[in-house]
């Protein structure tokens, strides 16, 4: 069983906050806009580029509301959400390479990528796990 702080924020709070900003970069991306790097100016242009984005949003959300819903099975966790970190770090470097420290709205963004990557680390380093359990189901799944 996944724990209910994980399962809460990979579920639920997550896939909001994805489909929060996916819905800006397409509608309102010069409000999305205010929450990046001030080194970085809103390019209309760019249009294109935000609605890509905005489909990875979407694919974030999509993936954790619909497809770690399907499953309790930690391991198929650990694979997803370990890929997600890597995804992660690209973010986070992203953000702080352009500005230190960021401006304004900046550090909520910040903060949300941060908490992110500090929730996937504990599930994938085990933090809140009955190690006992997975141990007792490994042992009867190999029929010890």
């Amino acid at each position: 069983m996944i724990p209910t702080v994980y399962r809460l924020w990979h579920l639920y709070l997550e896939p909001a906050f994805s489909l929060s900003g996916a819905l800006h970069l397409t509608l309102a991306p010069e409000k999305y806009h205010a929450y990046t790097p001030s080194s970085t100016p809103y390019l209309p242009a760019a249009q294109h580029t935000y609605r890509q984005l905005a489909a990875c949003y979407l694919l974030i959300a999509t993936f954790e509301a619909v497809f770690l819903r399907r499953f309790q099975d930690r391991k198929i966790w650990e694979c997803a959400l370990t890929c997600m970190l890597v995804c992660d770090v690209g973010h986070l470097w992203a953000d702080v390479s352009e500005e230190w420290p960021p401006q304004g709205p900046g550090w909520v963004a910040l903060g949300v990528t941060v908490l992110g990557i500090v929730v996937r680390m504990c599930f994938v380093f085990g933090v809140g796990m009955d190690g006992n359990e997975e141990r007792r189901k490994e042992k009867e799944n190999r029929g010890s």
